[in-house]
């Protein structure tokens, strides 16, 4: 019996449970420059999801819980080993945050120029020709010396090789680290009925902004692309002298583009129930979440979808909400 209980407690199964987590005040992650800064009663607060692979003693028990989801491991890893998780989820949020300055500066009609400056690994695959070669978050900046300033150039660089071909990369650690040539013999897989040469990673194009002035977000720990919609709303407040939340307690979840649009997230449930118990009054949720939202918001909890950030601000102005700081959408936009 005391090594069967031991057994339970060690032994970790190819689940993961999803639990409610925990509700955090943005406004308290924000800095802006004080010149800038604007302090308002209202708070506007991002939710997170608890996250742990399932030991064997707890499967039952996760499985009755009607606030936990157990899941099958592939479903939250896909192809990305477990070891890299927290990397692509670090990665992940720190393109959040990114996108959430953007988003808010813009729409407050700040200009913020872009360029494209390398294509960044999000994933490698394990037993392909990356695979301890390459890390999640370094960005290819040529390939045989030609430059790939994105994503679908590098593609087209490696796809114009052959299996078996050896390509250098120059990639950019990043943080300042020099960057490094890395040799790769190519491997191959069909494509169509045809054998194209590949890597092993998949990549987006790495945007570089310039930036009014300095915004910094404090993300705690914090993984995944989910904040980018409270981090927005959370920089929009601190600009302007706007209660976007008329003084309630206000909750958003979604991932933001630096255009503005609001992307689907996973564990809506659990973060709903985390909403919930933080007395929240109004969440804010991407459209295709509405419906898993509103099973779990009980009785005082209002569930508003939103597509957009503009959709997220008439949100709020009409939850009470101080929205008249904002200037229009600029012209041919619309949320």
């Amino acid at each position: 019996m005391v090594a069967a209980a031991v057994a339970g407690t060690t032994i970790k199964l190819d689940y993961y449970a999803l639990a409610p987590g925990s509700a955090v005040a943005v406004g308290n992650l924000i800095k802006v420059p004080p010149d800038k800064s604007h302090t308002v009663p209202g708070q506007v607060f991002l939710t997170t999801v608890s996250l742990s692979q399932v030991r064997a003693i707890d499967y039952v028990p996760d499985q009755l819980s009607s606030d936990v989801s157990v899941v099958p491991a592939e479903q939250v890893l896909g192809s990305t080993p477990p070891s890299q998780l927290q990397v692509q989820n670090a990665l992940e949020m720190d393109n959040s945050k990114q996108a959430a300055q953007v988003a808010a500066l813009r729409r407050l009609n700040y200009p913020v120029p872009e360029r494209d400056a390398g294509a960044v690994v999000v994933q490698v695959q394990k037993g392909t020709p990356a695979a301890g070669r390459l890390q999640i978050g370094e960005t290819i900046t040529a390939i045989n010396g030609r430059p790939t300033p994105t994503a679908d150039q590098a593609v087209a660089i490696t796809h114009a090789q052959h299996p078996g071909d050896v390509v250098h990369l120059t990639v950019d650690p990043g943080g300042g680290t020099p960057a490094r040539d890395v040799p790769l013999t190519l491997a191959g897989h069909q494509v169509q009925g045809q054998e194209v040469a590949y890597m092993g990673i998949a990549l987006s194009t790495h945007a570089q902004f310039d930036y009014p002035f300095p915004i910094t977000i404090n993300s705690e720990g914090i993984g995944g692309p989910s904040a980018g919609l409270a981090y927005t709303l959370g920089i929009i407040q601190a600009l302007t002298p706007d209660d976007l939340t008329g003084g309630q307690k206000v909750s958003a979840t979604g991932t933001i583009d630096p255009t503005g649009r609001v992307g689907d997230v996973g564990g809506v449930a659990q973060k709903t129930v985390a909403v919930r118990n933080s007395g929240a009054t109004l969440f804010l949720v991407p459209p295709a979440e509405y419906k898993v939202a509103m099973q779990h918001a009980g009785n005082h909890l209002k569930v508003v979808p939103v597509a957009s950030l503009d959709q997220a601000l008439t949100a709020l102005g009409s939850h009470g909400g101080d929205t008249r700081d904002i200037p229009p959408p600029p012209r041919g936009e619309t949320g």
